[in-house]
């Protein structure tokens, strides 16, 4: 996959996020240089309007802390998340 505005590659390496009103996908570098510092909360893609809310980290390879298994809610509380039919 790429960046739909500057055409960099994701890799295992890069920080992406999407936005969660339209879906689309970026480098956290294009919104950050293209939206957040330049105040231009529009989608780049499909110009509706978010907010930083709106912003989902989908990967951050400097985040060490997201990758610690027992920070997550759901195995801390012993939930399962399999559906029956996968049990």
């Amino acid at each position: 996959m790429v960046d739909p505005v500057t055409y960099k590659v994701f890799t295992d390496n890069t920080h992406i996020v999407a936005l969660k009103n339209t879906g689309n996908v970026f480098t956290y570098d294009t919104i950050e240089r293209l939206n957040i510092k330049a105040k231009n909360w529009r989608d780049l893609v499909s110009e509706e309007d978010f907010s930083r809310k709106d912003i989902i980290t989908l990967q951050d390879p400097q985040n060490v802390e997201s990758r610690n298994l027992s920070s997550f809610k759901y195995l801390k509380d012993g939930t399962d998340t399999l559906t029956p039919e996968q049990q």
